[in-house]
C-alpha cells in the first residue's frame, strides 16, 4: 500500500523530466508546510493535465503573477507512479484540486495524493508542462506516438513502418 497525502493548498509546485528525450522520467512534485511529495507520471498525463486545466483556467478569472523558474527539488526521488489524475474546481476555496492515485493492481489499497492548486500555480503548470511535452519527440502524424530517429513502429499502418514524413 502506498503512502497518501493531502495538500489542501501548495506552496510550491515543479513538473520536469531526467533523462534524454525518448528515455525521461517525468516528476510532479509539491510541497506543503515543509513536506515535499515527489510523484512519477508519465508524458501522456502531463500532457492531459495541461489539457484540462487549460481549460478550467479558461473559465476563471485571470490568474495574477505566475511562478517563474520552479525547478525540481532534492530528492527527486518518487514515492510512487501515477496511474489516474483527477481534476475540479472548488469554488468554495477558490482553488483547482488535482488527485494522483497509484499505480496498484489493487486499487482499494492505492495511495492517493490530493493537493489544491492557486490559479497561479495552475497557470504554472500549464506552462511548464506545455513546454515539457514540446520539448520531446515529435509525434506520428498518423497515430500521435512519439516517433524517434528509427521510426516507429504505428498501429495506423497495421504494425509496419510509419512513413518517414
Amino acid at each position: 500500500m502506498g503512502a497518501s497525502y493531502e495538500f489542501p493548498r501548495v506552496d510550491r509546485i515543479a513538473v520536469g523530466a531526467i533523462g534524454e528525450p525518448g528515455a525521461r522520467l517525468f516528476l510532479l512534485q509539491c510541497s506543503y508546510l515543509g513536506e515535499l511529495v515527489t510523484i512519477k507520471v508519465e508524458k501522456v498525463q502531463i500532457s492531459s493535465l495541461v489539457e484540462y486545466l487549460t481549460g478550467i483556467l479558461e473559465r476563471l478569472e485571470r490568474p495574477g503573477h505566475v511562478p517563474e523558474d520552479v525547478t525540481l527539488e532534492e530528492p527527486m526521488t518518487p514515492i510512487w507512479a501515477a496511474s489516474q489524475i483527477a481534476i475540479g474546481y472548488n469554488s468554495s476555496t477558490d482553488s483547482i484540486e488535482v488527485e494522483f492515485t497509484e499505480m496498484l493492481d489493487d486499487e482499494e489499497s492505492a495511495g492517493r495524493f490530493r493537493c489544491g492548486l492557486t490559479k497561479e500555480q495552475a497557470a504554472y503548470l500549464s506552462i511548464e508542462g506545455t513546454r515539457l511535452v514540446r520539448s520531446g519527440r515529435p509525434p506520428c502524424p498518423l497515430c500521435g506516438y512519439p516517433l524517434d530517429n528509427r521510426g516507429h513502429v504505428c498501429p495506423k499502418t497495421n504494425g509496419n513502418s510509419a512513413p518517414f514524413i
